[in-house]
């Protein structure tokens, strides 16, 4: 893995192409963000943009000539590469994945919040533009299918801006093990099993939870959202402990592998037991608390 992170990293060049082309391949695209925020970590946001900008036009050419259609790049830039872009510019400043992950609630919060203030009904706004985005390009296909699929996705089409944000996070912290296994081996792990949200943070998430009881009694609505994002953000944080208890307690990976396979297996009840956990360990410290008890 080294290897291919050096040939990445070598030159400009090799960064945009690695890139560009891991978005032709889709079930590598997510190499493509994390590419534009290793560059970031190491270089600077001016790197970043500048790898983000060419493997976004390489990307666009392509589909042009494969599609007819730059949409495609047109989402990777505004859904993936702008915010693993900001997002990657603050962990280079803060180092701090804890302080990465509050900015990125905070501000999925509030786009959550502005688009319910500023649109009567969110889900009919984001169905169409889902909508819009699967019809352009596809000249000759007929519009009703894409409004039937669009109707079963109602109920979750509102969700968006949560899988945004975990995704941007994710390809971040992704970003963040190419970068210490390239110059700070052992250094991701560390900083990894140190991630936390503060007390403030959950003490906000905690009046969010209560809130959403009273404004989301049927799970629809900006209470409902709000109360996702909250549950995934702590959920991030749970990882995070579950890893700094594993590491502070000696534990063998079998731990590890458990709740990953969990996550698989059982994922709605797995990361609501995250979610506890990572939202109690912001009051409660588990991490130093069993670690000094050894």
């Amino acid at each position: 893995m080294r290897g291919f992170l050096r040939f990445a990293t070598r030159s400009r060049h090799h960064a945009v192409g690695v890139s560009a082309l891991s978005l032709l391949i889709p079930p590598f695209s997510f190499v493509g963000g994390a590419i534009i925020g290793l560059a970031t970590l190491r270089y600077g946001a001016v790197e970043g943009g500048v790898v983000l900008a060419g493997s976004a036009a390489i990307f666009a050419a392509a589909m042009w000539a494969l599609a007819g259609s730059i949409a495609p790049a047109v989402v990777f830039v505004v859904v993936t590469g702008l915010p693993v872009l900001a997002l990657s510019a603050l962990l280079r400043s803060t180092a701090s994945q804890g302080v990465v992950l509050v900015t990125a609630t905070l501000a999925t919060g509030a786009a959550i919040a502005t688009l319910y203030l500023a649109v009567p009904d969110p889900a009919e706004w984001w169905l169409n533009v889902f909508v819009g985005f699967l019809a352009g390009g596809t000249e000759g296909v007929d519009r009703q299918g894409f409004e039937e699929l669009a109707e079963m996705l109602r109920p979750v089409v509102t969700g968006l801006p949560i899988a945004v944000m975990v995704t941007a996070v994710c390809t971040v912290i992704l970003a963040r093990w190419a970068h210490a296994a390239l110059d700070n081996p052992g250094g991701f792990g560390r900083e990894f099993r140190e991630l936390r949200v503060g007390r403030r943070f959950a003490f906000g998430a905690g009046a969010v939870v209560l809130l959403a009881m009273f404004l989301a009694p049927q799970g629809a609505g900006i209470g409902h959202d709000l109360l996702v994002l909250v549950v995934a953000a702590c959920a991030i944080q749970g990882v995070a402990t579950v890893h700094g208890l594993v590491g502070v307690r000696g534990g063998g990976r079998g731990w590890l592998i458990a709740m990953y396979l969990s996550l698989f297996l059982v994922t709605p009840a797995a990361v609501f037991a995250l979610s506890v956990t990572g939202l109690s360990d912001a009051w409660l410290d588990y991490r130093s608390r069993f670690g000094s008890s050894r």
